[in-house]
């Protein structure tokens, strides 16, 4: 029993280096609209929507806090905003959008990006409103937070889908048996 655990945490832990390096080459080396895709929070919705949360948490917990270093922004916003929002989309989840249809999917993740951004950008206002003074959004700014809500949103809604396709195939209750 003991080394089914080790192996299960080592193969969650190869799991969240792979979804690291993915993350490092979807912001670095890919076009705009695609390089807004956050495969940290692509994978906690995901883990969400398929209700894993509870295994993945710490893991993706401790992969945002590894991906904080890499951000120009002050250590633990992306972290901080990235909890609060999936605290909020857990709610819906289980409160609200209870149904797990992929345009549900869809909207949950475009509330679930958007609480993302609205908190981080709160953060950030008060951070440059103690530290520097002043704060601005400027229209790009706006533009790209509007590309990354879509391309996220639409990337867990085709996660969703696939996922949900494979795993109909894979379910034996939809075997009819002819005996």
């Amino acid at each position: 029993m003991k080394a089914k655990t080790i192996l299960l945490v080592i193969s969650r832990i190869l799991f969240m280096t792979i979804l690291f390096i993915i993350q490092i080459f979807i912001s670095n080396l890919l076009p705009v609209p695609f390089n807004k895709i956050n495969v940290i929070l692509l994978a906690m919705m995901a883990a969400l929507v398929f209700s894993i949360a509870k295994d993945f948490l710490p893991y993706l917990f401790g992969l945002s806090l590894l991906t904080e270093l890499f951000h120009v922004t002050p250590f633990g916003f992306m972290t901080a905003s990235l909890l609060v929002s999936m605290f909020i989309l857990e709610w819906l989840l289980v409160n609200v959008l209870t149904n797990r249809f992929f345009m549900i999917v869809f909207i949950a993740g475009i509330i679930g990006v958007f609480s993302y951004r609205l908190f981080y950008i709160i953060l950030s206002y008060f951070w440059r409103a103690i530290a520097e003074g002043s704060f601005v959004i400027n229209s790009a700014a706006l533009l790209g937070f509007g590309q990354e809500i879509i391309m996220n949103a639409s990337a867990l809604t085709l996660i969703y889908i696939a996922a949900s396709l494979f795993l109909r195939k894979l379910n034996p209750r939809y075997v009819i048996n002819d005996y």
